[in-house]
């Protein structure tokens, strides 16, 4: 995620008018984001995207989504690799 900001940054020296966006980040925990609390373009939301009533209540009009399975190394075998 601090790849991304940072990506978002650099897009805006050289192109001021990408800057005008706005994530809202759905996590389980959004203490491990909290450095981005104070972000003006972040809103962090300890929630579950299982939990459409609030997505709706976030007031989310498009919704990314990803999954990376094994991110972590924690799927055993083949099917992890």
């Amino acid at each position: 995620m601090v790849n991304l900001l940072n990506s978002l940054k650099n897009v805006y020296y050289r192109r001021e008018s990408f800057f005008n966006f706005h994530l809202i980040l759905f996590l389980r925990n959004k203490s491990r984001l909290s450095h981005h609390a104070t972000n003006d373009h972040v809103t962090l939301i300890e929630s579950s995207l299982d939990s459409p009533v609030d997505i709706q209540a976030a007031g989310v009009d498009r919704l990314v989504y990803t999954n990376v399975l094994g991110i972590y190394d924690e799927v055993p075998g083949e099917y992890g690799r």
